[in-house]
C-alpha cells in the first residue's frame, strides 16, 4: 500500500503503540520523551510528518492545521488569512500539488470534501490545545518515494520560511492565546465540534474512480483510472461547537492516582500538592449505564456511560493534587480531566477500576439487615413495592431484591461508579 522506499518502516512501536495516538495518554517511553521535550521547549510552530493512506488522487502532499480547537479567534484568523495560502503558495511553485487534509463525503469526492476535526491524541489536535500552530504532513502513498520527500522538504521549507519571516507576530498572538487562557476570560469550554453545512467551493483534482468486480473479494471494490478528474466541490471546512463543560477553579485529583499527576506535570501543567486537610464543596460526578469497547484500542478499553453531577462537601487530604485552571494549558487540563472529552484519561480507561464491584453480599446476612431496613424506613419501603410492582425481573430475582436493600445500605462501595476526579468552582 505504499510505493517505496525498500527500507519502509512499520506504522506502530515494538510495542504495537501508534505514537500519533498517544500524545495525551503517553503510554510510550518515545512520546514521554518528546513531549518533555515540547513542555521544556515549548515549540510556536510544530510539524509532524506522514506518509497516507486512503483514496488515490493527483496531489502529491496534503496537510492538515486545526483550527478548530483552537479557542483564541485572532490565531484562528492568523492561520487561515496568512500561514494557509502561504503554505499552498510556496509548494505549489516548487512544482507540487498540494490540498488540504480532507475526508470524501459518502466515500467519494465528487460528492464533496470535509475537514477533519482532530483530537489532542494526535499530533496537530495536541498543538492546537497548547496554543500553538501544528502543521500534520501527509504526503501521498501511491507517489514516487523521491517525489515523497522532495514534497516534504518543500512543505517544511515554506513553514519554516514562513516562521522566519513572521518571529515576532508568531510569539505575539501565541503568547496573547496564552494569557486570554490563563485569566479567567472563559465560563466554558468547548469540548466538542461538528462540520456545518456551510461550504466553499473548489476544484479538487482527484482521479476517477470506478467500480470493478474481484473474484478475490467476491463483490465490486473501488479503484482509480490513472486518468485526473477535476470536479468543483463544496469544501465543508466550517465547525461549530456542540458541546461544552463549565471551567471549575481547581480540579482536584487523589493522591493514589499520582502517576497521572506525572503525566500532567511532564507536560508542563501546574500541579500542586495540597499542603493541609480540610473540607470544601465541589461538584461530584456519578456515572450509569457504563459499557465497555468490545475491542481494544491502541491497548485500552474505552467506557461509555451516563452521568449526572450534584454538588457534595468533599475531605481534601494532605497529598491530594490541586490542578488550577487559570494556566495557559486550560484547554489541555480539560481535554485530559473532563468525563466529555473523547481523549479524558477517563475515556483511555486509566480509572476503569471505579467501574468494578470488589464487594459483596451473603443472601443469610444480607436477609436480616434487609428486613430491619424495610420496617424501620417507610419511604424505603414504599420505594421497594413500587420496584416490585413495576418490574417483574426484579420482582422474580431474590439476588435483585436483596441488593436493592445492599446498595441502599452502609456497607455498599460508596466509591462505585463515582469519578475520582473533583471540580471546585468556589
Amino acid at each position: 500500500n505504499q510505493n517505496g522506499p525498500e527500507e519502509m518502516g512499520w506504522r506502530t512501536t515494538a510495542q504495537n503503540f501508534n505514537l500519533n495516538r498517544d500524545y495525551t495518554k503517553l503510554d510510550t517511553p518515545e512520546m514521554r520523551a518528546l513531549i518533555k521535550l515540547f513542555a521544556t521547549v515549548d515549540p510556536d510552530v510544530y510539524i509532524d510528518t506522514h506518509t497516507t493512506d486512503g483514496a488515490d488522487y493527483q496531489y502529491t502532499i496534503t496537510y492538515g492545521i486545526d483550527d478548530h480547537l483552537l479557542i483564541y479567534k485572532p490565531q484562528k484568523d492568523f492561520i487561515n488569512r496568512k500561514l494557509r495560502p502561504f503554505i499552498e503558495e510556496t509548494v505549489e511553485q516548487q512544482g507540487f500539488l498540494i490540498s488540504p487534509y480532507v475526508s470524501y463525503v459518502k466515500r467519494d469526492f465528487r460528492n464533496g470534501v470535509y475537514d477533519w476535526i482532530s483530537t489532542p491524541r494526535y499530533s496537530h489536535g495536541y498543538a492546537s490545545v497548547r496554543n500553538r500552530i501544528g502543521v500534520l504532513i501527509e504526503t501521498h502513498m501511491l507517489k514516487p518515494y523521491k517525489d515523497r520527500v522532495f514534497s516534504t522538504k518543500s512543505l517544511l521549507e515554506a513553514v519554516l520560511s514562513f516562521a522566519n519571516e513572521n518571529p515576532e507576530k508568531i510569539k505575539q498572538i501565541n503568547s496573547a492565546a496564552d494569557n486570554y487562557l490563563s485569566n479567567y476570560n472563559l465560563n466554558y469550554f468547548l469540548v466538542k465540534f461538528k462540520i456545518t453545512e456551510k461550504a466553499d467551493s473548489i476544484i479538487y483534482k482527484g482521479k476517477e474512480p470506478y467500480m470493478d468486480s474481484s473474484f478475490i473479494a467476491g463483490t465490486k471494490i473501488k479503484k482509480y483510472k490513472q486518468k485526473p478528474l477535476n470536479v468543483k466541490v463544496p469544501y465543508y471546512r466550517y465547525s461549530v461547537a456542540i458541546d461544552s463543560v463549565k471551567i471549575p477553579k481547581y480540579y482536584i485529583l487523589p493522591q493514589e492516582f499520582g502517576d497521572l499527576a506525572d503525566k500532567m506535570k511532564l507536560q508542563g501543567i501546574t500541579v500542586r500538592e495540597n499542603l493541609s486537610q480540610r473540607r470544601v464543596k465541589c461538584e461530584e460526578i456519578k456515572f450509569s449505564d457504563v459499557k465497555f469497547s468490545t475491542f481494544p484500542y491502541e491497548g485500552h478499553f474505552s467506557p461509555r456511560f451516563q452521568y449526572n453531577k450534584h454538588d457534595i462537601e468533599y475531605e481534601l487530604k494532605k497529598g491530594d493534587f490541586i490542578i488550577p485552571t487559570d494556566q495557559p494549558l486550560l484547554g489541555l487540563i480539560i481535554y485530559l480531566l473532563e468525563p466529555k472529552s473523547p481523549d479524558s484519561f477517563l475515556k483511555w480507561g486509566f480509572f476503569n477500576n471505579i467501574f468494578e464491584r470488589k464487594e459483596y453480599f451473603e443472601a443469610y446476612s444480607m436477609d436480616p439487615i434487609a428486613q430491619k431496613m424495610y420496617n424501620e424506613n417507610e419511604d424505603l419501603r414504599k420505594e421497594f413495592i413500587a420496584k416490585l410492582n413495576s418490574d417483574s425481573s426484579f420482582a422474580k430475582s431474590p439476588r435483585a431484591r436483596l441488593n436493592f436493600f445492599y446498595e441502599r445500605s452502609p456497607y455498599f462501595d460508596k466509591k462505585l461508579n463515582v469519578y475520582p476526579v473533583k471540580k471546585v468552582y468556589d
